[in-house]
């Protein structure tokens, strides 16, 4: 479980580096960056605040503060973290029941593949 965890936040960022940056008007900002200026601060405008989210990855399990901070908030290993994630997951998430039909299909296609089992034994 704490493998997939692990992955899962791994394959994030990986997706987000694959998608690669956008270049548009919109993105590129021009006229923020002329509003803003050359001394000003980006962080706290709302063009950034609009897309902050869309172009950073933030991972669930990986702690990015420096060490002092991850030291004074429990140095926990990773591994507890993603199986801390995992219980959670489990204890907490209640998937919604496929459509009737999609399990109606589902088992069509088990009961032929154990039809077809059975004839190659």
């Amino acid at each position: 479980m704490e493998m997939a965890v692990i992955c899962d936040d791994v394959l994030g960022n990986v997706l987000r580096i694959i998608r690669g940056a956008e270049v548009n008007d919109e993105t590129l900002a021009v006229d923020v960056i002329k509003e803003v200026g050359p001394e000003g601060n980006f962080l706290g405008h709302k063009h950034t605040l609009r897309h902050i989210r869309e172009e950073l990855h933030i991972p669930s399990i990986f702690d990015r503060n420096p060490e002092a901070a991850w030291v004074k908030a429990g140095s926990k290993p990773l591994h507890q973290v993603a199986k801390e994630k995992a219980l959670k997951i489990l204890r907490e998430h209640h998937p919604q029941p496929l459509p009737t039909t999609t399990q109606t299909q589902l088992a069509q296609i088990v009961k032929q593949a154990e039809r077809d089992q059975v004839k190659r034994t």
